[in-house]
């Protein structure tokens, strides 16, 4: 069995009772993490934050509030004693076949530190060949491409080396995990589960209404320009970094060893 935890605001009473009883019509309980509220953050620690670690990244409020109630929900995962367990956040709509995850670890390769279960639609740079089989879809190891921490299997024996990461790489959640640039994510072995079981309620419904279970950040990310005071150096490098992308692509397809998809979702 895998234990599902799901992290939670107390203010967003409407999103807590919308996973918990999405979990409980599968006969899944799921454990409540509280998160840590942004809004709540002094401003001062907020400042810290941002320039003692990356000073050319500002983190949003949301951000750090996300990035703290992760590492919170990986130190409940610790003291728990489970050997992997899955962390969804409160705006999550999974599949109904999610029982099937949860009920067994023999899909899990052995291997795997993360297993991604999350699609956004973006494009993402999988292995070619996939790896394992579960339940009639597939593994592929993840190399690059979405973010997102909306849902994804961890074993508690990455969660050390993460923690002592993080202390050093203050990052959003999702480019802390899976953004290849940083340590984290490449000395993981992480993969992706294709077609995809989880999906964030912003991505299934972009009509782009802030309602309750909306992403909570959105409305930050927008008013919020974090790579300001890096501009110019993003508008010389963007374009080596596309050439690089579509180099990497032709490799990948002509040796069969990456592929660029977007991952699909399936219930």
């Amino acid at each position: 069995m895998i234990q599902v935890f799901y992290i939670n605001l107390g203010r967003h009473s409407v999103r807590n009772s919308h996973i918990a009883t999405a979990l409980a019509r599968l006969g899944i309980k799921g454990r409540r993490i509280s998160a840590v509220d942004g809004r709540d953050l002094d401003p001062s620690f907020i400042d810290a934050f941002n320039t003692e670690h990356n000073p050319r990244y500002k983190m949003t409020p949301g951000e750090i509030g996300c990035f703290l109630s992760h590492l919170a929900c990986w130190g409940e995962i610790l003291k728990s004693g489970e050997k992997y367990a899955l962390i969804l956040e409160d705006d999550a709509v999974f599949g109904q076949s999610l029982p099937d995850f949860t009920g067994s670890l023999g899909w899990i390769p052995e291997d795997a530190g993360i297993v991604r279960i999350e699609t956004d639609f973006s494009r993402a740079i999988l292995a070619f060949k996939a790896e394992g089989r579960a339940f009639g879809r597939h593994l592929h190891r993840l190399i690059d491409g979405p973010k997102g921490t909306a849902g994804y299997v961890l074993s508690a024996a990455a969660i050390p080396r993460l923690l002592s990461l993080a202390e050093f790489h203050k990052l959003p959640i999702d480019e802390f995990l899976f953004n290849p640039a940083f340590p984290a994510c490449r000395n993981t072995r992480i993969y992706q589960l294709v077609p995809a079981l989880v999906i964030q309620h912003g991505a299934q419904n972009p009509s782009g209404d802030l309602t309750e279970l909306s992403s909570s950040m959105t409305e930050e990310r927008k008013d919020l320009d974090r790579f300001q005071q890096n501009y110019l150096l993003r508008k010389l490098t963007n374009p080596f970094d596309k050439l690089f992308k579509k180099i990497r692509k032709i490799h990948g397809i002509a040796t069969k060893t990456e592929m660029q998809i977007k991952v699909p979702f399936q219930e």
